[in-house]
């Protein structure tokens, strides 16, 4: 009798036809939804984390390092520039080249999926101005390489991964293709 007196009146059309849902009936949804907004606020409090210990940056050591707000590693030279973005949860936004370049005034153009040297990458332009920088994007565990949002992800949830976001920037095409590939081949 209480449970269907407190539970909530939902309505079928009009405004005389209404069913009780009893209050027992929602428990389930209730449990779930409030186990979800715990584990989501757990996950907000978390400090951010530092780049994986899984990544390897010793392709890197010859060119200048800087670290930067959110703890974004800048490796550059006067031919490259890369950002190493920390591992991020899977349940929030990350420092998506899609995203920040924009921030930053460049309007980013023919961003494609390409295959460089057997892995999967985002490529594209960003361009400002006159000014244009090749731009190519991808999640890495260690050796692990993908260009999909959905895998890391899911390995992040599943597997406890912690993908960091690897953007590479080059004044040409050509210059970009030539140092991601040797990356690539440096991680095999």
């Amino acid at each position: 009798w209480i449970a269907s007196r407190i539970g909530p009146r939902i309505s079928l059309g009009d405004a005389s036809t209404f069913i009780d849902v009893p209050v027992f009936k929602q428990l389930p949804f209730l449990f779930l939804l409030f186990g979800a907004l715990t584990f989501a606020g757990m996950n907000m409090r978390k400090a951010p984390i530092m780049i994986s210990s899984n990544f390897d940056d010793t392709y890197f050591q010859g060119l200048d390092r800087e670290l930067l707000k959110d703890n974004i590693i800048k490796y550059s030279n006067d031919d490259l520039l890369v950002y190493i973005k920390p591992p991020a949860s899977p349940i929030r936004g990350t420092h998506d080249p899609r995203f920040c370049w924009r921030g930053s005034g460049y309007a980013l153009k023919q961003i494609s999926e390409t295959v460089i040297n057997g892995k999967l990458v985002y490529t594209g332009e960003l361009i400002k101005g006159e000014d244009v920088i090749f731009t190519a994007w991808w999640y890495q565990d260690g050796e692990e390489i993908t260009a999909s949002e959905w895998t890391w992800r899911t390995n992040s949830i599943l597997d406890a991964k912690a993908y960091s976001l690897v953007n590479m920037n080059a004044s040409s095409k050509e210059i970009l293709t030539k140092e991601v590939t040797k990356y690539l081949e440096h991680l095999q």
